[in-house]
C-alpha cells in the first residue's frame, strides 16, 4: 500500500475508534479492552537484542512489552505503537525467532503469536508507526493543555498543533 493509502487507512480507523475524544492513554486502553473483551497488560523488561517493544496476545489478554532501558517518552511512543497494532486489527505472527519465543514463554504459557517493534519495513509496522505517532501527539497535546493551560503558551503554538492534527484527520 502506498503512503497515501496508509495515511487514509490510519485516519479512517483513528476516527472509527473515537480516538479524538480520548483524553489519556488509560482511555485508549479501556476502549481497546472493551471492544476486544480482553485485558491489556503492559510489562517493562529487557527485550531481546534489536527489539524496543512487543505485542503478544493470548486467549484472555493482550501483553505488551516495553524495553526497560528506553526513555520515558520513548516508552510512551512504543506503547502507542503496540496499541496501534490492536486498533488496526493486525494479525500477530505465529513464527519468529527462537530468541523471541523463548523470551515470551518465560512470561506467557499460551503464546498465540507476536508482533515485535524493531524495523519498519512491513506495511503493518508503517501503519502502526503512523497511528502510534498520531495518537501520542494527540494525547501529549491534550495533557499539556490540561497541565499548563492554553494561555501559558502562545495561542498560535496551540492553534498550529491543533490545526495540524485536525488537518490530518480531515477527509481528503
Amino acid at each position: 500500500m502506498e503512503d497515501q493509502g496508509i495515511t487514509q487507512k490510519v485516519r479512517k480507523i483513528y476516527k472509527e475508534w473515537g480516538l479524538p475524544s480520548a483524553e489519556g492513554i488509560d482511555d485508549v486502553i479501556s476502549l481497546i479492552e472493551s471492544k476486544r473483551k480482553k485485558k491489556i497488560e503492559v510489562f517493562e523488561h529487557f527485550l531481546p537484542k534489536g527489539l524496543n517493544g512487543l505485542w503478544a496476545p493470548t486467549s484472555s489478554r493482550d501483553c505488551i512489552f516495553l524495553h526497560i532501558a528506553a526513555t520515558p517518552i520513548h516508552k510512551q511512543h512504543i506503547l502507542t505503537h503496540e496499541l496501534s497494532h490492536l486498533l488496526l486489527g493486525h494479525t500477530p505472527l505465529l513464527t519468529g525467532s527462537e530468541q523471541i519465543y523463548t523470551f515470551l514463554t518465560s512470561y506467557i504459557t499460551e503464546v498465540r503469536g507476536h508482533l515485535a517493534r524493531s524495523s519498519f519495513d512491513a506495511q503493518e509496522e508503517q501503519e502502526a508507526e503512523l497511528m502510534g505517532s498520531l495518537l501520542l501527539s494527540d494525547l501529549v497535546l491534550k495533557q499539556d493543555m490540561r497541565e499548563t493551560g492554553i494561555y501559558n503558551r502562545t495561542t498560535t503554538q496551540y492553534q498550529s498543533a491543533l490545526d495540524a492534527l485536525n488537518s490530518f484527520l480531515a477527509d481528503k
